[in-house]
């Protein structure tokens, strides 16, 4: 599987028809945007999946 790249201009009607007409043939796929590891972990502290746990020496 390849990965493609567009780049246009969001004011663009007919970039945004073309981009749509490909979309409607079922060859491409639109993927999420990858999230960075700090913004996974910020996210992670953010919905409570992290806990801090004391070290403690009797």
């Amino acid at each position: 599987m390849a990965t493609v790249t567009f780049y246009y201009d969001d004011n663009s009607i007919s970039a945004q028809k073309t981009l749509d007409f490909l979309m409607s043939l079922g060859l491409f796929k639109k993927q999420p945007p990858k999230i960075s590891s700090l913004e996974q972990s910020l996210k992670d502290i953010e919905e409570g999946r992290v806990y801090r746990l004391v070290n403690r020496k009797k």
